[in-house]
């Protein structure tokens, strides 16, 4: 998907009927290598598993373990994902079974997590 440009729009509503979708704002997205899938990490303390292969996206799965805004996503060997949030931990997720793996909880007195930074290797 080098050079391709492609776009959706991700739904967030504030009503029961679309209980699947983020209930608040957007603040990361990240594509899998094959293009077919997208994740969002969300103000509602949500991430969320798209499968994007159609015209409209659809739902696959919804994370929801974080308590507080989902900042940043990283995204490893499209099955592995790894997310921070503003309730002060680093969780990690196995997309491909939707599980929480793991929480890294950290103790910030007056601030949050908002980045994570990815380093390649060759």
């Amino acid at each position: 998907m080098k050079g391709a440009s492609v776009s959706f729009q991700l739904p967030y509503t504030c009503n029961a009927e679309h209980a699947n979708h983020h209930r608040f704002g957007i603040n990361r997205t990240v594509l899998t290598s094959d293009g077919k899938k997208l994740v969002s990490a969300g103000r509602d303390g949500c991430i969320k598993c798209w499968d994007i292969t159609e015209a409209e996206p659809t739902i696959l799965s919804s994370l929801e373990e974080h308590i507080d805004w989902v900042n940043d996503l990283l995204l490893i060997k499209d099955r592995t994902l790894i997310s921070a949030s503003s309730d002060n931990t680093i969780m990690m997720w196995d997309i491909e079974e939707h599980k929480h793996k793991l929480t890294f909880r950290f103790a910030f007195i007056n601030d949050e997590l908002i980045f994570l930074g990815h380093i390649q290797t060759m």
